[in-house]
């Protein structure tokens, strides 16, 4: 694994003058040919992780096999949520009626992603979980997804939505308790207790970012986009190299048509995370709207190189590729996804366009 992985291991971690090799040859010699040499779940993280061939395949072994320990499945199931499939879904939804509830809990996050609709159906049943983090975690998802229970759901989701408030209220020291109250808030539809408790969360630590973002956006949902802005560039007053804060202000300006300040604004979140898939994106197709598709392919070649194939990265690669005419190379850059996870609906698809549009700059944190 350490050959591999580059992980720590116990024998060089001794004899600090060797290298993995030496310990993995070592090893060879005293067992042989009949030592264990199964896969391990490390190997299926690290793919997932960083989106390398076959990612999605071995997280979903790791998923369905009861015999790895619960933490294991349960970090699987996260990451697997990143790889989107029919087989994907299948298992996740199977994990929500595991025996574990750490599972269950990975399992009820990783549908976030999923419709309002299907998410108040599917998380149902686990309103009433007998564990109460997985419980109020099924109720903050619904909450957080716009989505409305079953009229035979409500009570149940009453009385989780009301455990998870009562957690909240429990932790008001810390700006991730406020954050959540103010998503409540939100959901509720009361902006005003929204805005109270982000800027709660904000006298609590000026710098934290989930606030400061989810602010902005509801001052954006809010029709008063001159304050997102402002809230932005307070953020980046007290963390002026946060990647968010950058993106998000540049999303901003691009809705106020201000393209060429949006375009710096994308420029700096990529520089200040360049080894984040996610900026090198959203930068990228900022680029390509400005008429610099090349620029634009050519950072997200670099991006695909630093952090493997990434879904968001390889689709764009592709239609970039096609729209500059390279259909060879736009179907090299889908043969990479496929490579990754073959049971991506988006490769099922044609003529994908991709384009810059808007993102959902929401965060959620949950100090349970």
């Amino acid at each position: 694994l350490s050959l591999a992985l580059n992980t720590p291991d116990a024998c060089t971690g001794c004899h600090r003058d060797r290298k993995p090799q030496w310990a993995a040859d070592a090893v060879a010699k005293w067992y042989g040919p009949g030592r264990r040499q199964e896969a391990h779940f490390g190997q299926a993280i690290d793919a997932g992780q960083r989106a390398r061939p076959g990612a999605a395949t071995t997280l979903l072994a790791v998923v369905t096999d009861a015999a790895q320990p619960a933490i294991v499945r349960a970090t699987a199931i996260e990451l697997l949520a990143r790889y989107p499939g029919a087989t994907t879904d299948e298992a996740i939804r199977r994990a929500l009626r595991d025996a574990d509830a750490q599972v269950r809990h990975a399992a009820v996050t990783a549908q976030q992603a999923a419709p309002p609709e299907q998410i108040a159906l599917v998380l149902a049943p686990l309103l009433s979980d007998p564990a109460r983090a997985v419980r109020t975690e099924a109720a903050r998802v619904i909450a957080g997804a716009g989505a409305v229970p079953a009229p035979t759901s409500m009570a149940a989701f009453d009385t989780a939505i009301a455990e998870f408030e009562s957690a909240q209220r429990g932790n008001l020291d810390r700006p991730e308790a406020w954050l959540n109250l103010g998503n409540l808030a939100a959901w509720r539809g009361d902006a005003a207790g929204a805005e109270d408790a982000y800027r709660r969360a904000l006298q609590r630590d000026p710098r934290f970012v989930p606030a400061t973002i989810n602010l902005s956006d509801l001052y954006r949902a809010t029709g008063r986009e001159a304050d997102a802005e402002q809230v932005l560039r307070e953020g980046l007053q007290a963390t002026p190299a946060a990647p968010a804060l950058h993106e998000a202000l540049g999303l901003a300006l691009v809705r106020q048509g201000r393209k060429r300040e949006a375009l710096g604004e994308l420029e700096a979140a990529h520089r200040a995370a360049p080894e984040e898939p996610r900026q090198a994106y959203v930068y990228a197709l900022a680029l390509a709207d400005a008429g610099q598709g090349a620029e634009a392919i050519r950072l997200l070649e670099d991006s695909a190189r630093r952090a493997g194939g990434t879904r968001d990265v390889l689709l764009a690669l592709a239609a970039l590729r096609r729209d500059s005419g390279d259909a060879a190379g736009a179907a090299q850059a889908l043969q990479a996804l496929a490579e990754v996870n073959p049971d991506d609906p988006a490769l099922a698809a044609t003529g994908r366009t991709v384009r810059a549009g808007e993102a959902n700059v929401g965060i959620n944190a949950d100090p349970q």
